[in-house]
């Protein structure tokens, strides 16, 4: 039996020697959801499936509308972690 609290690390077996995971996390997809609203016919596990399905649309379109936001931020840092290099270097010289 795992824990699905604990982090995986090589002494339990949990992870590769590159140290990737061996099995997926447990978390709900929405395909998943999709098939649990399927089984499940109470109404209160149809609502529950409603709203997480409502909440995969709004994460969804979030990502897309700030789809831009996300490629600057990625390019700053990019940016930042080399000016850091450069400094690094820089300062390495002058030592």
């Amino acid at each position: 039996m795992r824990s699905q609290i604990a982090t995986s690390n090589k002494e339990s077996g949990n992870t590769s020697s590159q140290g990737e995971r061996r099995y997926l996390p447990y978390a709900f997809t929405e395909q998943g959801i999709a098939m649990l609203s399927a089984v499940l016919r109470s109404d209160e596990a149809i609502q529950v499936s409603v709203n997480i399905m409502n909440t995969f649309v709004k994460m969804r379109r979030f990502l897309t509308e700030n789809a831009l936001m996300f490629d600057k931020l990625n390019s700053l840092e990019l940016r930042q972690l080399e000016y850091q290099k450069e400094s690094n270097e820089k300062f390495d010289q002058g030592a």
